[in-house]
Parts: C-alpha cells; structure tokens; sequence
C-alpha cells in the first residue's frame, strides 16, 4: 500500500501471519477505510513526538498536553488525507504505480499549507511534499524490487572470488622464451 505501513503484520496467537493492517493492493483497498487506519496508526507517533517536545523544552503540563493533542491531532490528519489521496488516486487512475504518492504528498502539502496561511505557502508545501512523497516511493521501489534479491542470494553462475584471469597474457611470451632457450641449447650442443 503506502511505503509507510506495507509491512505491518499483526501475528495470531500461535504465530501464523494475519491480513496485514493496511491494504497490500491499492486497487483492491477502501480509501476512507486506509484513511482511518492511517489516522489511527500517526495520531499516537503524533502525541509522543508532542510529549518528547514538551519534555525538552520543559513546557508546563497544560502546555504538554495540548502540544501533544495537536501534534496528535496534524500526524493523524495528515496521514489519513495522505493514504486516503493515494489510494483514491490509484482507483481513479486504474494504476498502482509511482504517481500515485506524489499525488497524495500534494494534496497532504496543499493542506498544510492552507493551515499555515498564504498562497505562497500552499505553493511551497504541496510541491515539497509532492517531491519528497516521489522521492520515497522511489527509493521504496528500488529497495523492494532490487536490494533484498541482490543482496543477500548468491548468484549460482559467479566465478568464485580469486579464480584469476583465464586468459594468461604471459603465456605467449614465454613459450617464444623457453622457444629461443631450447634453440639457443640445442645450437650450443651441437657446436660442441
């Protein structure tokens, strides 16, 4: 589904894999279902990043507390419009694809913009967003497509590690050697 959340599993009591917390394939997934599940997973991460900011910076109880109910309040929000735009987009556009998180990071910037007020900000957040969401999803492609069958499987027709050249650049050069040196004896023997 999201790069985020694709490999949260809840396991069973005897430890055999469930369905997975979000949906695998965004074609097949609800988006107000992902958006919700996208709230309840960030709004948690949003209040202990507000608890961990009100403890460094030692802000009264009150003050924590309602930090860490609004940064609960942004995580959850931003989360749920994000997984909710990319799976709406998916289904709109018929195409699980790369597109479809940048999509999402526009919509979830534009939102953050319009909350910090001007034209200029909703310009900048959403085109950020936008790039860093395609940024993401990138790398999150490469890595799943590419670095765990690369990586860790031996490929069965590499050449062991120290087998040397098979081509023996040298090998001519010292026949025409030993070559001159076998005349070279054969001439003094029979001068003698």
């Amino acid at each position: 589904m999201s790069f985020l959340f694709s490999h949260a599993h809840v396991r069973a009591h005897n430890g055999t894999p469930r369905e997975p917390i979000f949906a695998t394939h965004l074609l097949e997934a609800s988006f107000v279902g992902e958006a919700i599940k996208g709230v309840v997973v960030a709004a948690p991460v949003g209040a202990a990043y507000g608890a961990a900011k009100a403890w460094w910076f030692n802000f009264p109880m009150g003050q924590g507390l309602g930090l860490m109910g609004s940064n609960a309040g942004v995580f959850g929000c931003l989360t749920g419009i994000y997984l909710g735009t990319s799976v709406f987009s998916a289904q709109i556009r018929g195409k699980d694809d790369i597109w479809n998180a940048p999509i999402a990071g526009f919509v979830s910037g534009a939102v953050v913009g319009m909350r910090a007020g001007s034209l200029k900000k909703i310009v900048f957040y959403s085109s950020a967003a936008s790039a860093v969401s395609l940024w993401g999803q990138f790398f999150v492609n490469e890595y799943r497509n590419n670095f765990h069958k690369s990586r860790f499987f031996k490929k069965q027709d590499a050449p062991p590690m120290f087998a040397g050249n098979p081509r023996d650049q040298y090998k001519d050069r010292w026949a025409a050697i030993q070559a001159r040196e076998a005349a070279a004896g054969e001439a003094a023997d029979d001068e003698e």
